[in-house]
């Protein structure tokens, strides 16, 4: 089955862009014999509020913080300083892919995206190199092959 991969690059070449500060993805199908094209980038979202409804997983999840409440308004409780409408909207932009592969991601992103199940690597590398481990992993996931060394 075909499937999407979110990353976050700002040249198109590297994943070298941190989940919070890319505005857009760029979004990579994946066909069932592992070959791979460019959608493109996604389009900046804006977040309704019948959508955070819609989608459980979005809203107030700062249970990353150490504060119960917003990081923004406390000034860091997990140090980000995020602005909750700016999260949801980047989750939302991502809602149909499998994984993000971004160079870094905090702990409450990663854990409203793992509600999502879009899974979420951290990886300093060339989009390309990355993209054939990524897709390798994921096809023997798919047809049951174990993932040990013979």
């Amino acid at each position: 089955m075909a499937y999407k991969i979110a990353i976050a690059s700002t040249d198109g070449v590297e994943i070298n862009a941190h989940f919070g500060s890319t505005e857009t993805f760029l979004i990579v199908r994946v066909e069932d014999d592992g070959s791979f094209q460019q959608l493109g980038r996604t389009a900046p979202a804006t977040v309704l509020p019948h959508q955070v409804a819609e989608h459980p997983a979005l809203g107030q999840d700062t249970s990353a913080c150490s504060s119960g409440s917003s990081c923004k308004s406390q000034g860091g409780g997990c140090g980000g300083g995020h602005d909750e409408t700016e999260i949801n909207e980047k989750i939302v932009q991502i809602l149909d892919c499998r994984c993000l592969l971004c160079k870094k991601v905090g702990a409450g992103v990663k854990k409203q995206l793992e509600k999502k199940s879009i899974a979420v690597f951290e990886v300093d590398y060339k989009i390309e190199a990355a993209l054939k481990k990524i897709i390798d992993y994921y096809r023997k996931i798919d047809q049951h092959i174990s993932l040990r060394k013979a």
